[in-house]
């Protein structure tokens, strides 16, 4: 299978939205009307009948996440690179998440098209598994573009977080810093720039170490209304933090994670 027929079927479901929808789907924000969590009636397992602008979180054949396990290894010949500015972050607390929405100026590009970075946020445990393993939480940073006819195309990029002994000094710089109340609100005196919770590559550092692998593959947004609108990116390694790290957030949200869904076969690619 050659590249253009690799890309083709990432881009299968995919389709665009309006930039209303887009926005207001997000995986932190609440979507429809009807209210949703993750336990008791209001749970995953019954999204999909809560609201008709949930249905699809039951019926959808392309939901997130998904079990990363088995991938076909290709090479995208540098078809994905992130260009990412500092800045001084607000940090929300959505009653679902800790959200922090970025400026204007930070990128993605993916396939020859160029995504804007306008938020990131975080779960616990993570979402996805990693050849079954599962991680201690999942940040998720959330891109749009939009096409000429004023249509909405998504992409995310995931990491895993795994707890241990070291510290992560950059995302120090948001957890030091949760507001502890849904509604509330915190703007530390901080620089942060995302792309240091994602790996580098060692042959532009200097290191001798290869350049990072990634999962692709198309799927949908995490939350309701679970649209089937996002082209998925999730490193193969985890982002080591402490455990003292992981109790920050898990204090606040210790169960805002979807469970893992059918692949229905979907073409899962490992660069």
């Amino acid at each position: 299978m050659d590249r253009r027929t690799l890309l083709k079927y990432l881009s299968i479901g995919v389709a665009g939205t309006s930039l209303t929808t887009a926005v207001q789907s997000l995986a932190s924000a609440s979507g429809g009307t009807a209210a949703w969590g993750y336990t008791g009636s209001t749970g995953p397992s019954n999204w999909g009948s809560l609201d008709p602008a949930y249905a699809v979180c039951g019926s959808g054949t392309r939901q997130s996440p998904i079990a990363l396990t088995n991938p076909i290894g290709v090479n995208f010949a540098n078809d994905f690179s992130i260009s990412y500015n500092s800045f001084s972050p607000t940090i929300k607390n959505t009653g679902k998440t800790i959200q922090v929405d970025c400026p204007s100026g930070s990128t993605l590009t993916l396939d020859g098209k160029i995504f804007d970075l306008i938020q990131f946020h975080f779960h616990a445990p993570s979402e996805h598994t990693i050849n079954h393993q599962l991680g201690d939480g999942e940040v998720h940073a959330v891109h749009q573009r939009t096409d000429a006819n004023g249509n909405v195309e998504l992409a995310v990029i995931g990491r895993l977080i795994k707890g241990g002994y070291s510290s992560n000094s950059e995302l120090a710089k948001i957890f030091n810093n949760l507001p502890q109340n849904s509604g509330g609100t915190t703007s530390p005196s901080v620089t942060f720039n995302l792309k240091k919770l994602f790996p580098s590559d060692g042959l532009l550092t200097g290191l001798l170490t290869p350049p990072p692998q990634y999962y692709r593959y198309s799927g949908s947004l995490t939350t309701p209304p679970c649209s089937e609108i996002v082209r998925w990116i999730v490193y193969e390694d985890m982002l080591q933090v402490s455990t003292s790290q992981i109790a920050q957030f898990t204090n606040l949200y210790s169960n805002n994670a979807r469970p893992v869904q059918d692949d229905n076969d979907r073409l899962l690619l490992l660069d």
